[in-house]
């Protein structure tokens, strides 16, 4: 997704249409601050901060890549802040205290803003706000698992609140996963974050792995008992779930593998609420 030549992050209010083309009678934006956390995001970052063009800034917190994001960034006139990876909370915290801008967008470095979804934005935006406009928005999101844009088995309805004045969000978390939530009036947009959460199945074990060490605190922070028998009847009843009551099986292979890989995440972090000594301390002769 290439950016239109006269467009780009760090332009204070530059004017678009809510067509995509610039013009001389074109309203003009307010400003807007894009914010993507990179870690070594180098796979999809380049479509991720061209989808951004729209933005008058946009803001990179890095956690210390150590691959081609950076450079990426910088190709985009992005404003870089590095810092150590402390949690995905306290990095958006972080990330929203270095903005002044009146309007903030965000994406993962993993979703690609659609043109749909930019045009609709820049219309919203755009010039003189009616009395009682919303102060922030969700925004649905479409994401690709295996060879396509699964329909089901994917949590519905996949709506994030990602577009949101200054100072209008609040943010919580659960496991390694944060929510943005609305602390005044929201509406809702039409056109979609496109999500390419995994490069391959490996890629997904990794994140499987650390989402499901993440659960399994969550649940015993709140009290929660493991053990084999409820971890395998969590496990089936995800899949059922997921592959049948969801309609899974209609998203075809895509349906029956994400469903698959769902259920071993949940036994995963049921299982990991049992105690055990894994041999220490190592003198069983």
């Amino acid at each position: 997704m290439p950016l239109p030549p006269d467009a780009g992050p760090g332009r204070q209010g530059y004017a678009l249409p809510p067509s995509g083309r610039a013009g001389e009678d074109a309203p003009t934006l307010p400003r807007l601050t894009g914010i993507v956390l990179t870690g070594n995001s180098q796979r999809l970052l380049d479509r991720c901060l061209a989808s951004l063009f729209f933005c008058t800034d946009i803001l990179v917190v890095d956690s210390l890549s150590t691959d081609d994001s950076l450079e990426i960034a910088r190709r985009h006139k992005a404003r870089i802040l590095s810092r150590p990876w402390t949690g995905i909370g306290e990095q958006f915290a972080f990330a929203l205290q270095h903005v002044d801008s009146e309007w903030i967008v965000i994406l993962d470095s993993d979703e690609v803003c659609s043109r749909a979804l930019a045009d609709e934005i820049t219309g919203a935006l755009a010039g003189p706000r009616p009395a009682g406009a919303p102060d922030g928005y969700y925004l649905p999101r479409r994401s690709w698992y295996f060879d396509r844009f699964v329909k089901y088995a994917w949590r519905r309805p996949d709506t994030l609140y990602r577009l949101f004045r200054n100072g209008c969000v609040r943010i919580t978390m659960s496991g390694v996963h944060q929510t943005f939530h609305p602390v005044a009036s929201f509406g809702h947009m039409r056109g979609e974050i496109i999500h390419y959460p995994y490069a391959s199945f490996a890629n997904h074990l990794e994140k499987l792995n650390g989402y499901a060490q993440g659960g399994a605190a969550d649940l015993a922070a709140a009290g929660e008992r493991g053990g084999a028998v409820k971890a395998v009847g969590h496990a089936v009843w995800r899949f059922i779930r997921l592959y049948f009551l969801r309609f899974g099986f209609l998203d075809g292979r895509a349906g029956f593998i994400l469903a698959c890989h769902a259920s071993f995440y949940v036994f995963l972090k049921y299982i990991r609420l049992l105690d055990a000594s894994w041999g220490a301390p190592f003198d069983h002769e």
